[in-house]
């Protein structure tokens, strides 16, 4: 059975490990990018729309996560977005938010959305 791929972003390199942890778990092959450019690259190359799932950071050098999810939702609407973030306010253009620190109930929770979709 082939699993589905999600995109993990983060400047902070163990918080890029972590998250991949917690969404492998949750059943999800991952690649992983540095940033918000790099990551807007990765997508922009997926030509076979393997990409199902973006777990971004909100905060980056560069482009932010918010940039990036609205760029993602313009141009890959297939694709599931999910902002992890340090804030409490809401992000209007993912599917779902994370707020620091969250756990795998919350991922699994915000998973849920994806794929009642």
């Amino acid at each position: 059975m082939v699993k589905p791929l999600a995109l993990v972003v983060d400047d902070d390199r163990s918080a890029l490990q972590g998250v991949s942890i917690f969404v492998e778990c949750a059943g999800y092959d991952i690649q992983t990018s540095p940033d918000g450019e790099s990551a807007w690259s990765t997508i922009q190359a997926d030509a076979g729309r393997a990409i199902s799932l973006l777990v971004t950071d909100t905060q980056m050098p560069g482009m932010q996560g918010n940039e990036l999810v609205a760029l993602v939702r313009e141009e890959r609407p297939d694709i599931h977005c999910i902002i992890n973030s340090g804030s409490r306010l809401p992000t209007h253009s993912a599917h779902a938010q994370l707020n620091k620190p969250w756990g795998m109930e919350e991922l699994l929770k915000a998973l849920e959305t994806h794929a009642a979709e």
